[in-house]
């Protein structure tokens, strides 16, 4: 850092990041859906981090410089790889979800399998 200026964003930027937030390790077990916990730590990691990319686009609006610095740049490319696990973790929900419709379609066909044969078997 070549100023006192840019020192003071570049500690502005680190207390607007933050501690990073760690995902729960206590899940409620009660819930038998496949994928439930899965579910559960992925959107609180989505939370964290688009409270990140909340707080990086601050910083990176705050003033009205010409020309961005180091620390423009920094969180310019932190807010990237931030939206770029956002975008990851959003996929993989999107496949979770898929396999979990899949399973819960195929659980669906079976029931009305065994129904109709007990009707069959009954009549």
């Amino acid at each position: 850092m070549h100023n006192a200026d840019s020192q003071q964003r570049l500690t502005g930027l680190i207390a607007a990041l933050g501690r990073p937030s760690v995902a729960p390790t206590s899940i409620d077990r009660h819930e038998s859906i496949p994928g439930s916990d899965e579910q559960r730590v992925a959107t609180t990691q989505i939370d964290e981090l688009l409270r990140r990319v909340t707080a990086l686009t601050g910083v990176i609006g705050e003033g009205n410089r010409p020309e961005w610095d180091d620390v423009d740049r920094l969180a310019a490319q932190l807010l990237l790889a931030d939206l770029a696990a956002i975008a990851s973790t959003a996929r993989a929900l999107n496949g979770l979800a898929a396999s979990r419709l899949t399973t819960a379609l195929t659980d669906l066909a079976a029931a009305r399998r065994d129904a109709e044969r007990t009707i069959q078997e009954a009549g």
